[in-house]
């Protein structure tokens, strides 16, 4: 059985297809009036192609892909969001009367208090340039879909009600059925398109032979650096940047305080929280990335109904560019400019202070996390948007140091990977599960 929600991308039955543009469009007609004024939703899986531009959906307006390889919508995204690089994506626009969310791969991008566009029907087409391609194209006026659904429908295939829904289905010739509740549509491939058997399929997934420590949020459920193990985590530094990822699954109870990584030189490099504080059952994940007290990276936002999901968490500086980048299943979450506090923090001649898994030094107790981590792992270097990418399937660079999770270990936990030979102790309050984020 495939996973859901945690980051892997469900696999599409073998019935769908998709449509492939080479400057052609999808035009459609009979579709529902898109007004400013009240709540509507449109999501899609498409794929693009660097250097050329392409619409998801437009009518009065532009929701789609610039030349560049960004996300954008007309009148509220100019700047644009970084698409994956040869790989499928989902992106959703909705509106309910008063805020316009967008999202990509089921994540919250961008929120503004205006509708951003004023889409108008009767006259949408989908025209996504040469070489990209369109899977599915979901519009319905009079109902804003919730983060749940954009993410279910990413993670699950799990389609919401709507207007119109194309799926798209090889041997339909040039008409496509709209499988949505409204009747009276047309939906017609034009010139310079063609149908492709590519659809979204799960990508290589993080797979490898571990399981995950379990740790229990007492003083004791901690990893940290035995004798020595400190000394050798300093070769981490002297390098272009620093780059730290980990799979993370928090279970309730945790709050604003707790860490279940921890790195510092003085200064924290990679704090994740999942904080459920007065929400019922409702996870908040925030990552933070401090490289000084004036320099702060934060997410906050609601990920997932209730505990459970397992996160791929990262954080990446860049010593040379002065960039600090936090990371989310593969998404650049934060990014901040700020080349003085970066140079005056992180240079050749620092060393590692502290580093925990499971608490963040300087917090005691209350600082102790409890959940699961897997495949923890540091790198001498800032990472790319593919290193991303392919660090979350789990075809990623080789780290310079990473503890992989097996049986068997004892008290002492080696690095299964690297040159540098920092081992764990591992406190009395861990104990080792086969559970591992993975199919």
């Amino acid at each position: 059985m495939l996973r859901g929600y945690g980051g892997f991308r469900h696999l599409r039955t073998d019935h769908y297809s998709s449509v492939r543009f080479s400057g052609g469009t999808l035009s459609h007609t009979g579709m529902p009036a898109l007004p400013t004024s009240g709540p509507y939703s449109i999501m899609a899986w498409g794929y693009s192609v660097p250097g050329v531009s392409g619409t998801i959906y437009a009518a009065g307006g532009s929701f789609g892909v610039t030349s560049a390889n960004l996300l954008t919508l007309t009148g509220l995204l100019s700047a644009g969001v970084p698409l994956p690089l040869g790989d499928w994506w989902s992106a959703a626009l909705t509106y309910d009367g008063s805020v316009s969310t967008l999202y990509l791969d089921g994540e919250i991008v961008a929120v503004t208090g205006s509708p951003g566009v004023a889409f108008m029907g009767g006259a949408a087409s989908s025209l996504m340039g040469a070489g990209g391609a369109l899977s599915q194209l979901i519009v319905t006026a009079g109902a804003c879909f919730t983060q749940d659904q954009v993410r279910r429908f990413h993670y699950e295939n799990v389609e919401p009600q709507a207007d119109v829904n194309l799926r798209m289905l090889e041997g339909l010739g040039t008409a496509l059925v709209n499988s949505g509740r409204l009747a009276g549509t047309a939906h017609t491939m034009g010139a310079n398109t063609s149908w492709t058997p590519d659809v979204p399929k799960m990508p290589a997934l993080y797979a490898v032979d571990s399981g995950s420590m379990v740790l229990d949020g007492t003083t004791n459920g901690t990893l940290t650096p035995s004798a020595g193990g400190l000394t050798a985590l300093a070769a981490i530094y002297g390098g272009p940047g620093i780059t730290m990822a980990a799979w993370i699954k928090p279970h309730p109870g945790n709050d604003g305080s707790r860490y279940p990584l921890a790195l510092s030189n003085g200064t924290t490099l990679l704090r994740a929280i999942a904080d459920a504080a007065g929400l019922g059952n409702v996870q908040w994940a925030n990552i933070r990335a401090n490289v000084s007290s004036a320099v702060t990276n934060q997410l906050a936002r609601p990920r997932v109904p209730g505990f459970g999901r397992w996160m791929r968490l990262g954080v990446s500086v860049d010593v040379v560019a002065g960039v600090i980048e936090t990371a989310l299943d593969r998404v650049i979450q934060t990014r901040d400019v700020n080349v003085a506090h970066v140079a005056a923090n992180w240079y050749s001649g620092s060393t590692v202070a502290d580093f925990r898994i499971g608490a963040n030094a300087g917090n005691g107790a209350a600082s102790q996390w409890f959940g699961r981590v897997a495949d923890v792992a540091i790198w001498r270097r800032p990472f790319s948007r593919s290193d991303w990418l392919d660090d979350f399937r789990g075809v990623g660079p080789a780290a310079d140091v990473r503890w992989r999770f097996r049986s068997g270990f004892g008290t002492a936990l080696a690095p299964s990977e690297g040159g540098i030979a920092a081992s764990l102790s591992v406190g009395s309050g861990v104990t080792w599960s086969a559970e591992s984020p993975r199919a």
